[in-house]
């Protein structure tokens, strides 16, 4: 029979994942640095079909209980970035910008934050999103 995901969290295997990232984590919510609340361990991203326990360290983080219950509601805020990004930028330039994130070391939640309220900054100007729009073309035919 399976396990429904509740009962896969008490699988010794996922307990010492758990016990394995607090640790790495200083035992400290990795957002507000909360060390005091009841903390839990968040998966950045969810693999259809993988174990909770399956996933590599960097894609599970300490959060306390408040940051994590923050955290289930960022689809909207996804959602909301995602739709800016099309309105101004073609794929090309989506794949410009990914690249740019993904070879970025890794942050903290907290310098994410700032990065995505910078980002939502510069969505919201028009001169700028011209400027960076003229630069991504430039630096797309070579130009820069």
């Amino acid at each position: 029979m399976a396990k429904n995901y509740s009962e896969k969290l008490k699988d010794p295997r996922w307990q010492k994942k758990r016990l394995e990232i607090f640790e790495r984590d200083g035992w400290e919510c990795q957002v507000c640095g909360d060390k005091k609340a009841t903390l839990a361990v968040h998966h950045r991203d969810y693999v259809f079909g993988r174990e909770p326990w399956d996933y590599p360290n960097s894609s599970l983080v300490t959060l306390c209980e408040h940051c994590h219950e923050e955290e289930f509601g960022r689809a909207e805020i996804e959602q909301g970035l995602i739709h800016a990004l099309r309105k101004q930028f073609l794929t090309n330039d989506l794949s410009v910008i990914e690249d740019a994130f993904e070879s970025m070391p890794e942050y903290k939640p907290l310098d994410l934050y700032m990065i995505a309220e910078t980002i939502r900054w510069f969505l919201t100007k028009p001169e700028v999103v011209q400027e960076l729009t003229d630069r991504c073309w430039k630096y797309m035919r070579g130009e820069d």
